[in-house]
Formats: C-alpha cells, structure tokens, sequence
C-alpha cells in the first residue's frame, strides 16, 4: 500500500529562505563557469587603463602563459572552470616548475608574483590569492658595487673616443640617479632639465612619471654630450646618430666589467648600479621617502629591503670609525 504524499505548507519566510538557498547555489554555479582565458583578457585588459608600461604588460603575459601550459598539462578542467582552482593547485604549480620546468627559486618567485596579481583581480582573490606563498630563499641579496669596483668601471670607457665618453657618462648617471635601463634609453634632450638639474622620467615601470634630481657633475657631463649629439631628440645614441638600445648598454657593461677584472665578483649591470644608487644614498642618511620617490617605487617595500641589508653595514663604518676611539 503506498503511502499518500503529505501536502507541506511553508510559510512566508520559510519560502523566502529556500529561495536565497536555490539563488545562491545558482549564483556558486555560474561563478564557476568562468573561463580562464577571459579572466586572462579582463586582467591585461584592466593593467592597460590603468596605464602600465608595455614591459610590465608583457612580463604578466609572459609569466601567466606558463601558468597556462600548467593548466593544459595537469588541469585541463580549470580552463573552462577556474574558479574551481583551489591552494593544493599552487603547490602543484610550485612543483611543475621547479621539476618539470628546473625553474629556480627566483624564477619560481617571479610567476607566483604574476599570478598573485592576476588571482587578485578575480573572484579568488581571498580564497586562493591570499594563501600564495612565495619560496624563502635564504641565500637572498641585493648586490651593490664595492667603491673599488666603481672606480676599476669608470677607468674602462676611453673617454677620447664618442662611445667610450658616452659609456662613461651611462654609468656616472646610472650611479648619481639610480635609473633602470630602460627609463636611461628612453631619455629624451627635452627631459633635461638644466635649471633645476633634474630629469623627467616619462611612465616608468609602474606607469607612473617621476622626476630625478642630478648632481651638477653629471649634468655637465650631459650637456656635453647634448652638444656632441647636436641636440637630437635622444640623449644617449649609437655612433650613426640612431637610438640607443638595452641589449647594446647590457653588454657594454658587462665588457667594461670584464676589462675591470670584477665579473666574477659581481653582476655588472644597470641594476646593480641602482642597488649601490641606494646602498650609498642610505648610507649617506638619504630620507626612505625620498628615496622612494627617486627610485620610482609605488611602495616602501623595496626600500626597507635596502635598508635592512645595508644598516648592519653603515653599524660596522661607525664601530670602526667612531671618534670615541680617539679618546
């Protein structure tokens, strides 16, 4: 005998709350519909109206695209549902690169940061982006010239000849103001300022414009070579008249480092020029804020790295040279 079926009456409230149940389960399922390649649009999308620079752009295409290739060999189903992408995923991720991929700790770092970024634009961004962990890397430094390295640099360039006292001049200004490479290319003869003694950086990294003062060496230096360039629109140029490149500084440097004799104790680039821009600066007593805004630096961050590593530094100068020893 079958049991007859019980009619249930709900009330008012009982069918509003069924009602947010089913409205939130429908809304759990379209979220998780989302498709991967068009969160990836939606954020490149938003990075371009907020005014990045191409390479900053390009560094989160470049970075995610890897994270891509992830998804297609070891989750191909996040593709169409990645929102369904969980914290145990990350560490997968952290395991392909490292051993399928023989990514460094570094390399590993910078597509973490990548993909912080861009989980941060979507609906995860509490639940997964907030559990990414980058790898400790005890081994960490910023490296920064030595004053005899500076010196052995400087003595490279033969200033008698355009591109010898050119190059002499890139590493004077790389020195005095802490600029990345590609800002030093991108300078303009109208960038100069030669009142004030300053440069206008014109959307650095961060998309954002800044401006740098100069010493008054280095800007003489400078109007030197504006002369020498008959005041084209670049400041620094090849020796036919035409912009210069990053590739052609990066390995300038790097040959000026190797006649030096320090290549292989330290990485002679524009970067490191910058990290001994703030290693000097702060140990001179430069300001963090104003150091900050030289630098181009949207956050502190990086500049309380700098002065973590080199306070211990500017301790050891003063134990050594306190003048109570004199007493």
């Amino acid at each position: 005998m079958k049991k007859r079926a019980r009619n249930i009456e709900l009330s008012s409230v009982e069918l509003d709350l069924l009602r947010g149940l089913f409205d939130k389960e429908n809304k759990v399922n379209q979220i998780k519909k989302v498709k991967f390649d068009e969160l990836i649009t939606q954020f490149i999308s938003k990075c371009v109206a907020r005014g990045l620079s191409e390479s900053t752009i390009i560094f989160y295409e470049s970075e995610l695209k890897v994270f891509r290739y992830f998804l297609v060999d070891c989750l191909p189903e996040l593709l169409d549902n990645f929102l369904g992408l969980n914290a145990d995923d990350i560490e997968n991720y952290k395991h392909y690169l490292i051993h399928v991929r023989g990514a460094k700790k570094g390399n590993v770092n910078s597509k973490l940061k990548a993909l912080k970024t861009f989980i941060r634009s979507t609906p995860l961004k509490n639940s997964v982006g907030s559990q990414i962990e980058f790898m400790r890397d005890e081994k960490y430094k910023v490296n920064a010239f030595t004053t005899k390295q500076v010196k052995a640099l400087l003595k490279q360039p033969n200033k008698r000849t355009y591109t010898g006292f050119r190059d002499y001049i890139i590493m004077m200004l790389l020195l005095d103001t802490g600029i990345r490479s590609r800002e030093l290319v991108e300078l303009k003869t109208n960038n100069l300022n030669t009142i004030d003694k300053n440069i206008f950086i014109n959307k650095a990294k961060n998309g954002l414009s800044r401006v740098v003062p100069i010493s008054d060496k280095v800007m003489y230096l400078l109007e030197v070579l504006l002369d020498l360039n008959n005041q084209k629109e670049y400041i620094f140029q090849t020796i036919q008249g035409s912009k210069l490149n990053r590739e052609t500084v990066y390995k300038k440097l790097k040959r000026y480092g190797e006649l030096a004799g320090i290549n292989k104790e330290a990485r002679v680039s524009a970067h490191t020029f910058r990290h001994t821009f703030a290693k000097l600066s702060i140990q001179n007593g430069a300001n963090i804020f104003e150091l900050q805004k030289i630098l181009g630096h949207q956050t502190l961050d990086m500049v309380r790295v700098y002065v973590n590593l080199y306070d211990s530094e500017i301790n050891k100068a003063h134990e050594k040279f306190s003048p109570t020893k004199n007493f």
